[in-house]
């Protein structure tokens, strides 16, 4: 039997450990701070890693579970912040896409190194082989997600 608390405990504690990471390196005088939130952080990559011509504000809600107001929120603040820049969308004046600006992108590439080495400095010691498994394991989960929330979708309606 898989104890399921204790692993979403485990994934909880981690993030918030991930979390307390990037605030303490915005406060390090040795490295110029990130100057982002993580929920900044994960509009910027959905709309990094979204369509070419950017990702409207609904889009961007439905890719991280959140709505669209809070994701408007933060969008007004990185637009303000110039990372982040609306374009009116090609095939309907009325609506609008946001898409990273160079500064945008360049704070982006910067937030994916320093995950990279946070990740890397928590995974100090753990042999290779256990890592490709918890890798497996998270591309499991993250599967298993796509296929409850689509499987939701072609349920019929009580």
């Amino acid at each position: 039997m898989i104890d399921g608390e204790a692993i979403w405990i485990k994934l909880f504690h981690l993030t918030d450990i991930l979390r307390e990471m990037h605030d303490n390196s915005n406060c390090r005088a040795d490295t110029p701070p990130l100057h982002t939130t993580l929920a900044q952080a994960k509009v910027m990559g959905t709309i990094l890693w979204g369509p070419d011509e950017g990702c409207s504000i609904k889009e961007i809600a439905e890719k991280l579970h959140i709505t669209s107001g809070a994701v408007s929120q933060i969008v007004d603040k990185v637009v303000h912040e110039g990372l982040v820049e609306r374009i009116a969308d090609a095939n309907d004046r009325r609506s609008v896409k946001v898409t990273l600006s160079a500064q945008g992108r360049a704070l982006h590439e910067r937030l994916n190194r320093y995950f990279e080495q946070a990740t890397s400095q928590l995974m100090a010691g753990i042999p290779q082989e256990k890592i490709n498994v918890f890798n497996e394991v998270l591309e499991h989960m993250i599967n298993a997600e796509k296929q409850i929330n689509q499987s939701k979708k072609t349920e019929p309606e009580k």
